[in-house]
C-alpha cells in the first residue's frame, strides 16, 4: 500500500511538472509566432517589403550578388549611371560590392534566393525569443524566462527591426545563441559541441557587426578564462582536457568564421586590411581626433551621443511611456538627432533586477553585505569616471586635455576594465551562477554602450539600433525581479501584469511609433505602380532618371531596390545627365521599353518623349 501511495504521489508531481512545462512551452510558442506574424505584417503594411535606408539598399544589393553565386561583380559600364548608396565601385580592381561586412548579406541571400528577403529576420526574431526563454529558465527559473521572452517579443525596437532588412536582428540572434552556448559550456556537459557552436555564433556576429562582437564576446572570454585558471589545479585530467577542448574549439571556430571578413575585403579590393567603410566616406571610422567623423570626434561627443540614444532607448526598449506619440514626436523620429523629448521608463526594472540577481544565492548576512559594498564601490567609480570628461573643470584638468585623442582612448580602456574586472572578483561565487551571470549580462550591455562611443555618430531613426544587441541581456535582467514572486499566484499576477502592460504599449506607443516610418525617405510601392502604369506591352523597363536630384537617392530609391546588380530585373533604373547618356543607355538595352523620370526638387514626373519608347 505504501509503495502504491508513493508511486501515486510521484506520478502526480511528475504530471504537475509536465503540465506546467507544457503550458510554458505553449506560451513561448505563441510569443514566437507573434513575433513572426508581426514581422510579416509590419514589413508589408509599413515598409512595403522595401528598403527604406541606404544601409538596407546596400545589404540587399550585396545579398543579391551572393544569391547569384558571386562574391563581388564587375563594375558595370557607365557605373555612375547605376550608382547606389553605400555600393562601391573600386577602380583598382574594377569590382562592385557593398561596403558592409558580409555576414548579414550572406544570410539575407537565403531569403533573396526564395524571393522572400523579409522572411529571414522574421524567423531569426522568433528564434531569439525562444532562446531568451530557455536561457532565463535555466539560470533563474521558468517565470523569469517567460517574463524575459515576453519583454523581448513585445519590444518596439524588436518589432521594428525584425520587419526591416537591417543586420541587427541577425546580430541579436547570434549574440543570444552565444549566451546560451556559454551557459551550456559552464554546465559541463558536452562542452566540445557547445564550444564549437559558441565559436560559430561569435564569428558570425563578428562578420555581421564587428564592434558588437567585441563588446559581447569580451566578458565571456574574461569569465571563462578566469574560471578555468582558478579551477585548474582542482580539475582532473579529464576535466582539464574538456575545458581546453571547449575553449580551443570556441576560439578556432570564431577565427575560422570571422576570417570571412578579411577574405571578403581581399576579394573586393586585393587587400584583407582595407576598411571598406572609408571607401565611401574617408572619415567613417572608429576613433578620436581629426579625420574621425565630419568634424572630428572626442569622448565628450561620444558621451553626448550615448545620452541621446539612451533617452530614445528608454522608450523604444519596451514602449513604457506615458506621453502620446504626437505629430511633434513623429517629426522627431523622422529627423531628430537630439535627446528624446519625453520621459520614458523602459529601464525601470533594471536596477531592481541587478540587486536581486547579485544578492541571489547564499543567505549569510555578511556575504550580502560584502556584495553590496563591492557594488557600491563600483558604482562610485563608474560615476566618477563618467563625470571627468563632462565636468573637467570640477577636477581642475587642463582645458585641452579632454579634447586629445589619447585621453579619449585612455577613458575607453579604463571604462572597459572597470566593467569587466568585477568578473574576476565574482569567481568566489561561481557555484551560484545567478550572481556572475547577472554581471555578465550587465557587462555585455555596458561594453556595447562604451565601445559605441568610439564611433562618431549615433542612431535614432530605426531606433537606437547600435545598442540593439543588448536587448536579450536587458530583458533577462529586467525579468529577474520575478524571483520575488515566490507563490504561484504571485507569479501569475506578475505575468498577467506584464502582458497587460505590453499590450497597452503595443497600441499606445509601438503602433504609432513604427507607423511614423511609413514611406519614410519617399520609398513606397506607389513609385513602382507609377512605372508599371507607363508600360506598353510585355517588355521589361529601363527607367532613366533625369533632372536635379540634389545628390539625393531618395526620389528614386524605390527603383534602386527593384534593380538587380546583374541588370536583369524587370525594372532597371539609371541616372542620366544629358542626351548622350540617354542615347548610350537606350542603345545598351534595346530589348527594354525606355521611360524617363524627371525629378525636380521633391517632385517627379514622367517625360512623354518619342526618344523614350
Amino acid at each position: 500500500m505504501m509503495e502504491s501511495l508513493t508511486q501515486s504521489t510521484f506520478g502526480d508531481a511528475t504530471a504537475r511538472r509536465f503540465a506546467g512545462r507544457w503550458w510554458q512551452l505553449c506560451a513561448v510558442a505563441v510569443l514566437a509566432g507573434f513575433v513572426f506574424i508581426m514581422a510579416g505584417v509590419i514589413s508589408e503594411r509599413v515598409f512595403e517589403r522595401l528598403p527604406h535606408l541606404e544601409d538596407e539598399l546596400a545589404y540587399l544589393y550585396q545579398a543579391r550578388i551572393f544569391a547569384g553565386g558571386q562574391i563581388v561583380i564587375d563594375s558595370p559600364q557607365d557605373h555612375r549611371a547605376f550608382w547606389q548608396p553605400f555600393v562601391i565601385d573600386y577602380e583598382p580592381t574594377g569590382k562592385r560590392f557593398g561596403k558592409y561586412p558580409p555576414g548579414w548579406p550572406a544570410v539575407l541571400a537565403l531569403g533573396v534566393s526564395i524571393g522572400c528577403p523579409w522572411l529571414i529576420n522574421a524567423v531569426l526574431g522568433a528564434l531569439t525569443v525562444i532562446f531568451v526563454y530557455l536561457l532565463g529558465r535555466e539560470i533563474w527559473g521558468a517565470s523569469v524566462g517567460l517574463f524575459a521572452a515576453l519583454l523581448t517579443a513585445f519590444s518596439p525596437a524588436a518589432l521594428l527591426l525584425n520587419s526591416t532588412l537591417m543586420a541587427h536582428t541577425a546580430a541579436l540572434f547570434f549574440a543570444t545563441l552565444l549566451f546560451w552556448c556559454c551557459w551550456r559550456i559552464e554546465r559541463g556537459s558536452g562542452r566540445l559541441p557547445w564550444g564549437l557552436t559558441a565559436g560559430v555564433a561569435l564569428g558570425a556576429l563578428f562578420i555581421t557587426r564587428p564592434l558588437s562582437a567585441v563588446a559581447v564576446g569580451l566578458p565571456f572570454l574574461v569569465w571563462i578564462g578566469a574560471v578555468t585558471v582558478s579551477e585548474w589545479r582542482g580539475l582532473s585530467a579529464e576535466g582539464r582536457r574538456s575545458r581546453l577542448c571547449a575553449g580551443t574549439a570556441l576560439v578556432l571556430a570564431a577565427m575560422a568564421v570571422g576570417s570571412a571578413l578579411p577574405l571578403f575585403s581581399a576579394v573586393a579590393t586585393g587587400s584583407p586590411t582595407t576598411d571598406l567603410y572609408r571607401l565611401v566616406w574617408s572619415y567613417d571610422r572608429l576613433g578620436f581626433g581629426e579625420g574621425h567623423g565630419r568634424t572630428g570626434h572626442t569622448i565628450v561627443k561620444g558621451l553626448r551621443h550615448a545620452r541621446f540614444d539612451l533617452s530614445l532607448a528608454s522608450a523604444d526598449l519596451y514602449g513604457w511611456q506615458l506621453h502620446d506619440v504626437t505629430p511633434e514626436l513623429v517629426e522627431h523620429l523622422q529627423g531628430g538627432t537630439n535627446s528624446w523629448p519625453v520621459r520614458a521608463y523602459s529601464f525601470a526594472l533594471l536596477p531592481c533586477g541587478l540587486l536581486v540577481g547579485l544578492l541571489a544565492g547564499m543567505k549569510q548576512r555578511g556575504d550580502h553585505t560584502l556584495r553590496l559594498r563591492l557594488l557600491g564601490l563600483w558604482c562610485v567609480g563608474a560615476v566618477f569616471w563618467t563625470l571627468i570628461p563632462l565636468r573637467s573643470t570640477w577636477f581642475l584638468l587642463p582645458a585641452g586635455l579632454i579634447q586629445q585623442p589619447g585621453y579619449s582612448w585612455v577613458w575607453i580602456v579604463v571604462a572597459l576594465i572597470w566593467v569587466n574586472l568585477p568578473l574576476v572578483a565574482l569567481i568566489r561565487w561561481r557555484d551560484h551562477p545567478r550572481i556572475p551571470w547577472t554581471w555578465l549580462l550587465l557587462a555585455v550591455a555596458l561594453n556595447l554602450f562604451i565601445l559605441n562611443m568610439t564611433y562618431w555618430t549615433g542612431s535614432m531613426r530605426y531606433s537606437t539600433r547600435y545598442y540593439y544587441e543588448v536587448l536579450t541581456a536587458i530583458s533577462l535582467l529586467s525579468a529577474v525581479p520575478a524571483l520575488l514572486a515566490t507563490s504561484r499566484w504571485a507569479r501569475g499576477l506578475v505575468v498577467t501584469g506584464v502582458v497587460v502592460l505590453s499590450a497597452t504599449a503595443l497600441v499606445h506607443y509601438t503602433y504609432p511609433r513604427i507607423k511614423a516610418l511609413y514611406r519614410f525617405n519617399r520609398i513606397g510601392r506607389d513609385v513602382i505602380k507609377e512605372v508599371e502604369g507607363q508600360r506598353q506591352g510585355e517588355r521589361p523597363i529601363l527607367v532613366l532618371v533625369s533632372g536635379d536630384t540634389g545628390g539625393r537617392w531618395q526620389p528614386y530609391g524605390t527603383l534602386m531596390a527593384a534593380t538587380s546588380p546583374y541588370l536583369d530585373s524587370e525594372i532597371v533604373v539609371a541616372r542620366i545627365s544629358g542626351d548622350v547618356e540617354r542615347a548610350t543607355l537606350s542603345g545598351r538595352f534595346p530589348e527594354r521599353q525606355v521611360i524617363e523620370l524627371r525629378i525636380s526638387d521633391r517632385n517627379r514626373e514622367f517625360v512623354q518623349d518619342a526618344r523614350c519608347r
